[in-house]
């Protein structure tokens, strides 16, 4: 594919690839599994998840140790990245990062490096005001002014015992009168 490079965004510092052989962006969303009604926005059932890349290349030369050192400074780090290669991102991570050292790029390594997308949001101020501002020349107790209901309240203890005393057998003595002979019943009493 050809030379590619990472730039951090924090230090303006770059590392150049001499060859990216392969890049996979992967661009995953979460669907909710649960039924959505017909006609509603099905966006509140999706989430798309963070962008992810993961690319294979080769480092070799004289920088090489110099490269490494600040990939593996960057992801202990924690810096926020752009990458640009066959494709740019920006505002990315290392999430993996794999490096090879053989016979076969002798002053150099192979690598394979996993970005991952950081989001970001601004927060924003919102302005409260008081629902119910109360006039300047208005003393401090009344504030705010509220209107208190008060429901009357009805006395119903007595009313669940009868002339027995206990509300529990009062109930079950009734319940049998009433449904005295019933089939489903039997005979209670």
């Amino acid at each position: 594919m050809g030379k590619a490079k990472l730039k951090s965004l924090e230090s303006q510092e770059i590392v150049e690839f001499d060859v990216v052989t392969e890049e996979r962006p992967e661009m995953n969303t979460e669907v909710s599994e649960h039924p959505i009604e017909d006609g509603a926005s099905v966006s509140d059932h999706v989430a798309l998840r963070p962008i992810s890349i993961s690319m294979n290349g080769v480092v070799a030369g004289e920088g090489a140790g110099d490269k490494i050192g600040k990939l593996r400074s960057w992801r202990n780090d924690r810096h926020r990245l752009r990458y640009t290669g066959r494709n740019i991102f920006k505002n990315y991570v290392i999430s993996e990062m794999q490096t090879e050292h053989d016979a076969r790029v002798g002053d150099g390594f192979r690598f394979r490096l996993v970005l991952q997308q950081v989001r970001t949001v601004k927060p924003s101020l919102v302005e409260i005001t008081n629902a119910d501002p109360a006039p300047a020349e208005t003393p401090v107790a009344n504030k705010q002014a509220t209107t208190t209901a008060v429901k009357q309240v009805e006395d119903k203890g007595r009313a669940q015992f009868d002339n027995t005393g206990h509300p529990a057998l009062g109930q079950v003595e009734q319940q049998a009168d009433r449904y005295a002979g019933h089939p489903a019943m039997g005979q209670v009493g």
